[in-house]
């Protein structure tokens, strides 16, 4: 029993130090229990240093933090995940950066809460869906707004 523990414990920590994702785990005063590599490479890539307390880089991370706050404490009350895509402040460079969202409430085993935060970047699928958009919306050759969009425009 103990080695199969052991096992699993083994196979966590890996899952954890090899997410793509950011992995964080928080108190509710935001302080920082634990974050993985990526956590660590996606705040590099906007030039943003790690510190003790989450919320203290919210407004440096963030572009619109409110909003992140306001979608936690709603999902908080209603007993539910908080999940949604925000973009990233790049403090190196005018590249854009959005993350994918996710944060739970977690009660352990003592019942003392902890936040989950989960950030995936999605920065590619956002320029792609982007590119899509323009594609759809605009003639080729005129680059004005195509039959569709200027009648859903005049809508």
């Amino acid at each position: 029993m103990r080695l199969e523990i052991e096992s699993l414990q083994q196979r966590l920590k890996m899952l954890f130090e090899n997410a793509r994702s950011c992995i964080v785990l928080a108190t509710l005063d935001g302080d920082l229990l634990m974050f993985n590599k990526s956590c660590e490479d996606l705040l590099k890539k906007i030039g943003v240093p790690i510190q003790d307390n989450f919320n203290d880089m919210l407004t440096l991370v963030f572009d619109n933090h409110q909003g992140l706050i306001q979608l936690v404490i709603n999902a908080v009350q209603n007993d539910d995940v908080a999940q949604g895509e925000f973009k990233l402040k790049n403090h190196i460079d005018d590249s854009i950066y959005w993350v994918q969202a996710f944060i739970l409430l977690t009660k352990a085993e003592d019942n003392v809460e902890y936040f989950q935060i989960f950030l995936t970047d999605i920065s590619v699928r956002k320029a792609e869906i982007k590119v899509l958009s323009y594609k759809a919306n605009f003639d080729k050759l005129t680059q004005l707004y195509n039959r569709h969009a200027t009648e859903q425009k005049l809508e």
